[in-house]
């Protein structure tokens, strides 16, 4: 049984880490894709506003990198568009740019969740291989098992949040 502790829960945390690399590697190529596509869309309604006074806050927030006070400004300002008229701008550049936004906020508050989980796991696992002898010679086969299967079931949460964020990541 001991054999099967030490394998099991050694193998879990190189396997996250593992997922872990590749998953960052891929979403940091997808986030920057996603920023800059979502920075061409606020370029473009940015231009269609004029100048002036009015637009200080609308500067400060493009400046700092300000994306949701940048879009709420364009939602909640639509008059000010320079071709008021038919709302091109808000159905070319705004509408887009929002559903980029909401995207990629999706993608990360799953990250997050997938992380979070992820660090449990590992810590779970480097808890067990540092008792594993302990663990094997004071508790009964029964109990034994039964840490077997939480590490397993937890390195399943994990796999199934990765997935989670891998779908998110190819939706449309």
């Amino acid at each position: 049984m001991e054999n099967s502790l030490y394998y099991t829960f050694s193998t879990i945390s190189q396997t996250l880490a593992g997922i872990i690399g590749i998953l960052v590697a891929f979403l940091i190529y997808h986030l920057s894709d996603t920023q800059r596509s979502l920075n061409g869309y606020l370029d473009n309604l940015y231009s269609y506003y004029p100048r002036g006074d009015s637009t200080v806050d609308l500067d400060f927030m493009w400046e700092h990198g300000d994306v949701e006070g940048v879009l709420k400004y364009f939602r909640e300002d639509k008059l000010r568009c320079l071709d008021v008229g038919n709302g091109l701008a808000q159905n070319l550049y705004l509408v887009p740019a929002e559903k980029l936004h909401k995207r990629r906020l999706v993608i990360l508050r799953k990250l997050k969740i997938a992380l979070l989980l992820t660090c449990i796991t590992i810590v779970f696992s480097l808890a067990v291989l540092s008792t594993v002898h302990w663990l094997t010679d004071w508790l009964g086969n029964n109990l034994v098992t039964c840490i077997l299967i939480i590490g397993v079931f937890l390195a399943s949460l994990c796999i199934i949040f990765y997935a989670g964020v891998v779908l998110a990541i190819f939706q449309k």
